[in-house]
């Protein structure tokens, strides 16, 4: 069925919302296979003899309104992709080609990034800016194993509702607050051990979640110094172990609390029903006590079939190796269950490695797999 110059407009005002508030730099895939779309899409005009010149100026009004009046405006786009956007529209809309984002602005510490996680719902993230030197952890971005996990599990609507959920390594918290967006869960509980990243998490968690009317209304002067100084602490560095967020979203409990894989006590561990963890495999020095964790967890819970499902983006497969031996000398069973990769074009979060694969694992004490297997659970 051939599609409609109305439906190819559509495509390309979402894909232009995707890559602008996903803050997605215009030297990347995703901007080139916009203006591909554009390009197709007036090429399409001429041939159903449309009037070229009134589709560009509709085109140009639509993204224009994108830029200004969107609801995501709220969230303050840095003055540098602004800067190049209009350019990129310049260049494609009007064939204006001596049009150029090459003028030099000051890089905000961190950034706004939106993700459409159901149809026109979002997800705002305060994160690091990969373009200017990190702060010290891998945990103040998204990265592509917290897409995958996530639209793996959007598939399966009601696998997570009623549960008890542990994310492990939270980072920005892209996961959880796009599970906390679709699910109903009885209690989601973030973690991590850095004190930059569990506070970013409050922060994050609070702009998509308002907990009062105090919050709802958000300060623009506010967002935008966020974006120089990064997440309020809410929880300082010296009560980070003794200290939780908790805050109700809906029906579901949920909290932000500290959790060194290195250092905890198995009494304090919560009981759940599932573990979920996505990019947390990487470092060949942290598989035993990661490995450790999931089984006391796992040994911990009170469900009937406790189950954890840890994303890997395959970087090394010497590392997902040693990880794979990791599990079997802790008394852990494994499946991959799920395997993908984005292509250029799809990948709005930071990724060193956009074209490899992703790896999903289920995880299970050794024994409890169910006999016979159930489908992919």
């Amino acid at each position: 069925m051939e599609i409609s110059l109305e439906d190819r407009c559509i495509v390309i005002v979402r894909s232009f919302i995707t890559a602008y508030f996903g803050h997605v730099p215009v030297q990347s895939p995703i901007w080139n296979n916009l203006h591909d779309l554009c390009i197709k899409y007036f090429a399409y005009a001429a041939h159903t003899q449309h009037d070229l010149k009134a589709t560009r100026d509709c085109l140009s009004s639509q993204l224009t309104d994108v830029v200004e009046h969107h609801e995501l405006t709220r969230f303050p786009v840095s003055p540098k992709l602004k800067s190049e956007v209009a350019h990129w529209m310049k260049r494609v809309l009007d064939g204006d080609t001596t049009s150029n984002g090459n003028i030099e602005f000051e890089e905000p510490e961190y950034i706004f990034k939106s993700f459409e996680r159901n149809h026109l719902e979002y997800v705002t993230l305060l994160e690091e800016n990969r373009n200017i030197i990190g702060h010290g952890t891998t945990g103040l971005t998204s990265w592509q194993g917290a897409m995958f996990l996530t639209d793996w599990l959007t598939k399966f609507t009601s696998f997570l509702t009623n549960q008890r959920v542990i994310e492990l390594g939270s980072g920005s918290g892209l996961l959880g607050l796009s599970l906390l967006r679709s699910f109903g869960m009885e209690s989601f509980i973030f973690t991590d051990c850095h004190v930059k990243v569990i506070n970013a998490i409050i922060n994050n968690l609070q702009l998509n979640f308002p907990s009062d009317s105090s919050t709802k209304d958000l300060d623009p002067a506010e967002l935008l110094e966020q974006t120089q100084i990064g997440p309020h602490y809410v929880i300082p560095e010296e009560k980070i172990r003794s200290v939780s967020y908790h805050q109700r979203i809906g029906h579901c409990s949920t909290a932000v609390q500290h959790l060194d894989w290195l250092k905890y006590d198995v009494s304090s561990l919560p009981k759940v029903d599932v573990i979920l963890g996505s990019d947390i495999v990487y470092e060949r020095a942290f598989l035993p006590p990661l490995c450790g964790l999931i089984q006391d967890l796992l040994k911990l819970s009170d469900a009937m079939d406790p189950t954890a499902y840890i994303a890997c983006t395959e970087r090394s497969f010497t590392t997902l190796d040693c990880f794979n031996d990791e599990l079997k000398k802790h008394g852990l069973s494994y499946a991959i269950i799920s395997k993908g990769s984005y292509s250029p074009t799809e990948t709005i979060v930071n990724s060193d490695v956009s074209h490899q694969a992703t790896r999903l694992y289920r995880i299970k004490l050794t024994g409890n797999l169910p006999q016979p297997e159930r489908g992919l659970f």
